[in-house]
């Protein structure tokens, strides 16, 4: 079996060993979305001499160079057939393209490994969607309470004795403040944005939402679009039955 990187380098037959692992990304309802696959390369270049040696090493890091994987349409491990394993990447099916997480190392430097050989290793990634998954990965909403409702009271100061108290009003208005924040994957999440509680006392009908700048990775996709909400209510007294919105299902 060879090692294959895209259309611009082909490893010899066995002088790569690939091992992999999978890391299984969840959203914040600990749902699976998506899967980030590893490969850590590991190899031996063998030449004739130190000069060829020092040419190789050259050009493998040439080929691994982190911008020069990033515009590989594929990469993996194929049988001397030319049919491709299970150790296979189409980067056009990704979400990340492939990307470089450890640059050419070599972690060995005795003995030839100066001369005619060379021990090296690279790591790489790429991020696959689980089809079927939610797009929404994450939501949270607070709510939270400010003023009981009781009566109010002032103080009166006077010339030569302790200030003087009266209740000024029998009964106050209380505030409740209804925030969260909901993030999709590749678009903003607005069907996840809960309605206000009490839309007839809100104070901002006209500025509850707010949105943050998504992430960009290496192939021009845009991840991670949080949309906020802040309503702002002023009401008679405090409900007790009131909850935060739960996670959507």
């Amino acid at each position: 079996m060879y090692f294959k990187l895209g259309t611009i380098h082909t490893h010899p037959t066995g002088e790569v060993l690939v091992t992999h692992t999978r890391e299984v990304l969840r959203d914040s309802a600990d749902r699976a979305y998506a899967t980030v696959e590893k490969w850590k390369l590991k190899g031996e270049i063998i030449s004739t001499s130190s000069t060829a040696l020092a040419t190789a090493i050259s050009v493998l890091e040439s080929k691994y160079n982190p911008l020069v994987v990033a515009a590989q349409p594929y990469a993996g491990l194929f049988y001397d057939s030319g049919t491709a394993s299970h150790l296979y990447w189409n980067a056009t099916q990704s979400i990340t393209g492939i990307k470089v997480t450890e640059g050419i190392n070599f972690p060995q430097g005795g003995g030839v490994q100066h001369l005619t050989s060379r021990m090296y290793e690279v790591g790489l990634e790429a991020t696959f969607d689980i089809a079927g998954s939610s797009k929404l990965v994450d939501y949270s909403e607070r709510i939270e309470w400010k003023g009981n409702g009781k009566h109010r009271i002032a103080a009166i100061e006077t010339r030569n004795t302790d200030p003087q108290f009266q209740t000024v009003s029998q009964r106050t208005p209380v505030i409740l403040t209804q925030t969260g924040h909901a993030t999709g994957r590749f678009d903003y999440p607005y069907n996840a944005v809960p309605p206000p509680f009490f839309p007839d006392y809100l104070q901002n009908p006209d500025d509850a939402l707010g949105f943050d700048q998504p992430k960009r990775n290496q192939r021009g996709f845009y991840t991670d679009h949080t949309i906020r909400w802040t309503y702002n209510f002023i009401l008679p007294r405090r409900f007790l039955n009131i909850r935060p919105h739960f996670y959507p299902g």
